[in-house]
């Protein structure tokens, strides 16, 4: 019985196969094979129903084979959403408690991908997973999915989106004291906690420097962003601060104009000498106290539905759209925040950067806008800054009518920001050469568009 099992393992750790093609390969009986494959669920993963049924075998991780995965809803309360089991020759299947559906995924999930640590904060927690299991890179760009599911299942944190992974993220959600709530007099020391190390709590991406808390002004759950001391001799922090500034001026114009963005306050606070910017971002995957909601990116959607691997938000979101992976509602929104971006010198719009609230099912709908700013000036890695205007792409296959929007709200976005009482003279000097630059040959352009 021993030699028979090993036999069907070794087929199964080349692909999945059916009870009749394993009978076959091992020239056994079908109910022999039936009886090994039904006796040993630890050994032998079935899927399907009916004709659609297959067997995996099982990959065992860290001591474990499979883990539920439970969402968390806008109310606070948990459910039963999905089972995630390991297999091989290579990636996870996924059962689905709401359509009851198998599902193949080579790599994990698409709706949990954005779970992996990235960015700033991402580093940070791999730093301190690292020391605590030397096995584990300090680079989560180094991470295998392997690596990350052990994150997620034993280190949960206060992760991106509503699932929780596994019985111990479930456990530790379940029997949480409320969460620490602190004031905007205490957010310079959370920074410099954040500069050396300390991570808190989420896995939100991007390389401007962040860490995610509860605050008592913004009610409740929020990403806070900052910079580094803003001192005479420091021109990058100086650029930094005025960027910052201009995210909030943009998604305080996308949120008046009506379009779903994130709420953010620029905040400038000095503590014993040293004085840094911050902008205050409220988190859109938090509701309330408890609640939560699911995200997954548009580049994870690309990667699942499409394969693309544009950087053009319109042209993955057209194509996502007809397959009613998200709605077709969204996409003139889609459109105006890209023509929007361009228009602002937002040269740093990837895939990443636009996202989808996701409840269980589909059509996904648009989450608010986030880092929304001309990141066209930002300094390289070399500390270089650019002066002076940025060049500007205007695509000539999205009409313009949704141009004609875009051009409306940019127009008034550098407008305000040289307002800004906190942005500093060079800026607002480029802010001021930027809005007249719009005013024309951009807007000659665009006027002249169908």
């Amino acid at each position: 019985m021993r030699n028979n099992i090993s036999k069907i393992k070794e087929l199964l750790l080349i692909e999945p196969l059916n009870q009749g093609e394993i009978a076959a390969r091992v020239e056994l009986s079908q109910p022999q094979v039936s009886n090994y494959l039904r006796n040993n669920p630890d050994v032998f993963l079935r899927t399907g129903s009916a004709r659609a049924t297959r067997y995996y075998l099982r990959r065992v991780v860290f001591g474990e084979h499979s883990w539920p995965v439970y969402r968390v809803t806008a109310q606070g309360n948990a459910e039963h959403f999905a089972d995630l089991h390991c297999v091989y020759p290579s990636g996870f299947v996924t059962y689905l408690h709401k359509t009851h559906s198998w599902e193949h995924h080579d790599s994990l999930p698409w709706w949990m991908a954005d779970m992996r640590p990235q960015g700033f904060m991402g580093r940070s927690l791999a730093r301190q997973l690292s020391a605590e299991m030397p096995d584990l890179a300090p680079d989560p760009r180094d991470w295998s999915d392997i690596d990350t599911l052990r994150m997620l299942t034993t280190h949960p944190q206060d992760g991106i989106g509503n699932l929780l992974i596994g019985r111990t993220a479930y456990e530790l959600w379940l029997n949480e004291t409320t969460q620490t709530v602190v004031q905007q007099a205490d957010l310079p020391q959370l920074a410099e906690h954040a500069m050396a190390g300390w991570f808190g709590g989420s896995s939100a991406g991007g390389e401007q420097p962040k860490f995610a808390c509860s605050l008592t002004e913004a009610g409740n759950h929020c990403l806070v962003k900052f910079t580094a001391p803003l001192t005479a001799t420091n021109a990058n922090a100086t650029r930094w601060a005025d960027l910052l500034i201009a995210e909030h001026t943009a998604l305080t114009i996308l949120h008046n104009a009506g379009i779903v963005a994130a709420r953010s306050e620029p905040v400038r606070l000095e503590q014993n000498g040293t004085t840094r910017q911050f902008l205050i971002v409220q988190r859109f995957d938090r509701e309330g106290a408890g609640g939560r909601r699911g995200i997954v990116s548009l580049r994870m959607l690309d990667a699942e539905f499409v394969g693309s691997h544009s950087q053009r938000w319109p042209v993955i979101a057209g194509q996502l759209a007809a397959q009613n992976v998200i709605k077709e509602d969204d996409l003139p929104a889609i459109q105006l925040l890209f023509c929007f971006g361009r228009l602002i010198a937002n040269s740093d719009m990837h895939a990443g950067n636009l996202s989808f609230l996701h409840e269980g099912t589909r059509p996904l709908w648009l989450a608010p806008a986030y880092d929304m700013l001309p990141m066209a000036y930002a300094p390289n890695s070399n500390g270089d800054m650019r002066q002076g205007e940025a060049p500007l792409t205007i695509d000539s296959d999205l009409d313009g009518t949704t141009w004609r929007q875009a051009l409306t709200l940019a127009l008034l976005f550098w407008e305000k920001l040289a307002a800004q009482p906190d942005l500093s003279d060079a800026f607002r000097t480029i802010a001021q050469q930027m809005q007249a630059h719009l005013q024309g040959e951009i807007t000659q352009k665009i006027m002249r568009m169908a």
